[in-house]
């Protein structure tokens, strides 16, 4: 059970014969915060296919919705997540800097597994998590 203050979404089941590396979860941002502010994020990416998934990078945006698309914020700060067996996952925290230019509003935070495409996976559109809770840039 996670604790209060987090994020978690349900992943498909894999049953192809390759790695299905997708984020299964990420700390909800704090409530507010200014360009160029730093906060601590936590995601848990997990390899639900039955073979090694290689290692690959984790990389986190401000998206007005929960879904990643071209207009979100890519934010500075990236993980990396290593080999991981079939059934496995790796949890770490890293910090992100929100971005000058980054127009105020209100944001979800997206942690996206295997962003440059490292892993083959039998599904590519599942590596994106949103959080529960937004953040307000001012």
């Amino acid at each position: 059970m996670r604790a209060a203050g987090t994020a978690s979404t349900a992943i498909g089941t894999c049953t192809t014969k390759i790695a299905c590396h997708d984020t299964a979860w990420v700390s909800n941002p704090p409530a507010t915060a200014v360009v160029g502010s730093v906060f601590a994020v936590t995601d848990t990416v997990v390899n639900q296919g039955p073979v090694v998934a290689g290692g690959s990078t984790t990389r986190y945006y401000l998206s007005l919705d929960t879904a990643k698309n071209a207009g979100d914020v890519l934010l500075t700060g990236t993980r990396g997540v290593p080999s991981l067996n079939g059934g496995t996952s790796s949890t770490g925290t890293v910090n992100v800097v929100i971005p000058a230019g980054t127009a105020s509003g209100t944001y979800f935070l997206l942690a996206c597994a295997d962003e440059f495409a490292a892993v083959t996976e039998a599904n590519e559109t599942n590596n994106c998590v949103a959080s529960t809770t937004p953040v307000t840039v001012n």
